[in-house]
């Protein structure tokens, strides 16, 4: 037993110090714990609707973690897609190129990718890249998807746009070229143009318009087509001679259109 009052009130002062260094520590926890679950709800925020999908798999493709986006492209509820295998949601004629994709991450430190094609009930299928690293404990793929489904569309496009202009260009009953506006030189005759001039492709291609312009015309060309190239003028129509290979001369009417890039650069006409 205390009987000392001076130890007991140092023992009691001792406990109150150390009540409040208790509440202090509590009150630390409980803002750290704030903090925790306000970066675990961001980050979980971040994982479930990042644009692009994210999947753990194991070592024979089965899901073991997946977002929702990763869920959407798939067009399964990430519940329902824990431990299926990613591999039975691809297309059967690209299982190989993933399965191929998944032997090279577990076998190398490198990240790996691979595309394929996701068929998706009643709509277009979705073609999407695969890219993949091999986690810490070597028995995880961490997995990327993206989707490249617009951009593949937009690629299309562009390529039977590409088609058809060649076809419109090499069938064209006119002479028609594209121009290098810096030096002159031919980039692209169509068969017409070559008619006209009497060289083949290949020759013009090593040529420049002035090679090719009558002596007389070739200064007042040049000017004028440098003109139009510095945006002094707005359009470019001379009528000229051309001096065909065989010597004679062609008259023509040449219409000149400048092709700027984004900058608003001369690219080519």
């Amino acid at each position: 037993a205390i009987r000392n009052p001076q130890s007991l009130h140092r023992l009691v002062h001792e406990l109150q110090v150390h009540q409040i260094e208790l509440e202090m520590q509590n009150e630390e926890l409980q803002q750290a714990r704030a903090r925790g679950q306000a970066l675990l709800a961001q980050y979980t925020d971040l994982y479930d609707f990042a644009p692009a999908g994210y999947l753990t798999l194991d070592r024979v493709g089965a899901i073991r973690q997946v977002n929702r986006t990763g869920a959407r492209l798939l067009g399964v509820e990430c519940s329902r897609l824990l431990k299926r295998r990613f591999g039975l949601f691809v297309a059967e004629g690209d299982r190989r190129a993933f399965s191929d994709f998944l032997q090279r991450v577990f076998a190398s430190q490198a990240k790996q990718s691979c595309e394929v094609t996701l068929p998706q009930a009643g709509q277009h299928p979705l073609h999407v890249r695969i890219e993949g690293t091999r986690s810490a404990n070597g028995e995880e793929c961490l997995a990327v998807v993206v989707d490249l489904t617009e951009r593949k569309r937009l690629e299309e496009t562009l390529r039977a746009s590409e088609e058809q202009f060649r076809a419109m260009f090499d069938m064209a009953s006119i002479g028609i070229a594209q121009v290098d506006p810096r030096t002159g030189q031919w980039l692209r005759v169509n068969p017409k143009m070559c008619e006209i001039t009497g060289y083949s492709a290949s020759e013009l291609l090593q040529m420049r318009v002035p090679d090719i312009t009558h002596a007389e015309d070739r200064q007042r060309d040049w000017d004028a087509f440098q003109r139009v190239v510095r945006g002094e003028a707005s359009d470019y129509r001379m009528e000229k001679r051309y001096l065909r290979k065989d010597g004679s001369l062609a008259w023509v009417n040449v219409n000149m259109t400048i092709i700027r890039d984004a900058a608003g650069q001369p690219t080519r006409t």
